[in-house]
């Protein structure tokens, strides 16, 4: 007891001491995505086409972009009335805003994994924040909000609410490529929810015309979202079987159709997997759980904080079957890798308190451990930090690219295609290593928990 409170008073010491400096950093950072998304709001708001390059580069030219670039706001159109409210206020007051809604939903994401697995709290919100929260802060992403929302679907369809499942789900639907697998696995398992499930989704596309139009709801579809997975094939920061498959050398087309093909049979291998644990464990949010995160696993595209849609099975595999394989499962997933090894500095430092927290809770309170496994983690990602710094860096990359002409009803990923076309990925490709070792791991984890008989009830 005595060394638990001497690791969380180290913890809560630490973020006291980090807090002022993660806040200057917030004030001088450079929230490029939030900036899209408040351009995109800025866009909706004066009735255009938030998709296009004539809506978007100039406010973000405003905004501080450089003149090379635009980034394109890749986000279903009825989530688009959202960033308009957004953009009713100054960008800074609205990006202060968002990181508060931001921490709130970290928070309360906490609460609902609580509820599914009886963990500790202070240990569920360490390890959200550290894994979800800390590389999505600085960018004003939407990741944390949407884990939230994915993180109570659990929670209800645990509980068999199937219209507040059905609820959340809606919230999850802000991130298209991790929705998908969250909302079809639980039309396959929830039959309560699918009623609701409809009302909502009938709901979402009355948003999507009404807030952009039909034409532009249907484009986003057939144009938008095809040439967005375009222009992030080679994106340096994608860590989805894109970037593997890429790395082959294959054309576009089939890189994106063996993608998509490893993102099929592997949502398909954790359905299956998540009705197995479902009858072991019990509790539909099994299949839920299980089907999100081999989806994750197998994503075309995602970032370093994408990957808390995969936290949820793992510290449910770590509260039934407590052991060293599901302790290092919770560790590499909750570490934000891509975001110590990019960044480093202040906005890494803020991890390191989390972390403290998760790797005390998975070695029950053992201070040395403890100790070891956090000086491990920040020592090869500094090591890593120095290597990745050695290449020319993002921003070079932009500032050196000539300008050109683009048409203002061109889609806004044409100058973001030749900024990710332009970008060395090969020294970035170490930094994957750990997080597909955590991917991996869960996936065997799970199917060795999925292939022991069911457990007994009394």
């Amino acid at each position: 007891m005595r060394d638990e409170r001497f690791l969380l008073w180290t913890a809560v010491a630490l973020l006291v001491a980090v807090v002022p400096l993660e806040i200057a950093l917030l004030a001088g950072v450079f929230p490029i995505d939030f900036l899209a998304f408040w351009c995109a709001g800025k866009a909706v708001a004066a009735h255009q086409n938030p998709y296009l390059e004539g809506a978007l580069h100039d406010c973000e030219l405003a905004g501080g972009l450089v003149r090379t670039l635009t980034v394109p706001v890749p986000y279903p159109p009825y989530y688009m009335p959202l960033f308009a409210a957004f953009a009713a206020l100054p960008m800074r007051w609205s990006f202060s805003i968002w990181c508060a809604a931001s921490v709130a939903a970290a928070a309360s994401s906490a609460f609902a994994l609580r509820r599914i697995t009886g963990l500790r709290w202070h240990f569920l919100a360490a390890a959200v924040a550290a894994a979800v929260l800390v590389p999505s802060l600085p960018f004003g992403q939407l990741a944390p909000v949407a884990f939230c929302c994915f993180a109570w679907a659990l929670a209800f369809t645990k509980a068999r609410r199937p219209r507040e499942t059905a609820l959340a789900l809606t919230g999850v639907a802000m991130l298209p490529n991790f929705a998908a697998a969250s909302w079809v696995s639980t039309w396959a398992c929830v039959r309560g929810a699918r009623r609701w499930m409809i009302v909502a989704a009938a709901a979402l596309t009355l948003v999507a015309i009404a807030a952009t139009g039909p034409q532009v709801a249907r484009s986003y579809i057939t144009q938008v979202l095809p040439a967005h997975g375009r222009s992030e094939i080679a994106g340096y920061w994608q860590i989805g079987l894109t970037a593997v498959v890429h790395a082959l050398g294959l054309p576009p087309w089939q890189t994106l159709a063996i993608a998509y093909a490893a993102f099929a049979l592997l949502f398909c291998a954790g359905l299956a997997v998540g009705f197995e644990l479902r009858d072991r464990f019990g509790g539909d949010h099994w299949v839920v759980a299980s089907a999100t995160a081999f989806g994750v696993a197998g994503a075309p595209f995602a970032h370093g904080h994408d990957l808390g849609f995969a936290l949820p099975l793992a510290v449910m595999l770590f509260a039934a079957v407590p052991g060293f394989a599901s302790a290092v499962l919770v560790l590499l997933l909750a570490t934000p890798w891509q975001n110590l090894i990019e960044f480093g500095g202040v906005q890494a430092l803020a991890a390191y308190p989390f972390l403290l927290i998760v790797a005390a809770t998975v070695t029950r309170v053992r201070l040395l451990p403890t100790t070891a496994i956090v000086a491990t983690i920040a020592a090869l990602t500094l090591v890593l930090l120095r290597f990745s710094q050695r290449g020319t860096m993002p921003l070079d990359v932009a500032n050196r690219l000539p300008s050109v002409s683009v048409p203002a009803d061109a889609l806004a990923e044409v100058r973001w295609t030749r900024y990710n076309d332009a970008l060395d990925t090969s020294r970035i490709w170490y930094e994957r290593v750990p997080i597909y070792c955590g991917l991996v791991l869960l996936i065997a984890v799970s199917v060795r928990e999925a292939r022991r008989t069911k457990r007994p009830s009394y």
